[in-house]
């Protein structure tokens, strides 16, 4: 990625624990919730409950089993 942004400093540095964080946008508040329990069901690990966010989404966080830690969430409506 270091071409394809100006050679960012962050691409540079070295890597700690978090490897990735990927970030699965949902239609609402209820596939928020339904989904993430289907995750946990599959083995994730939950790091924080749904709560909704200053930057307004109703987001969750969660670990896979490598402990990269994840998101799930929903753009709340204005």
């Amino acid at each position: 990625m270091s071409g394809n942004t100006s050679d960012h400093p962050s691409f540079r540095a070295p890597r700690g624990n978090q490897a990735f964080e990927l970030n699965f946008e949902c239609a609402n508040r209820s596939d928020v919730e339904l989904a993430f329990r289907r995750v946990v069901d599959h083995g994730g690990a939950p790091i924080a409950s749904p709560a909704e966010t200053g930057w307004g989404h109703f987001t969750v966080f969660f670990a896979d089993p490598e402990g990269n830690i994840h998101s799930l969430f929903a753009v709340l409506p204005r």
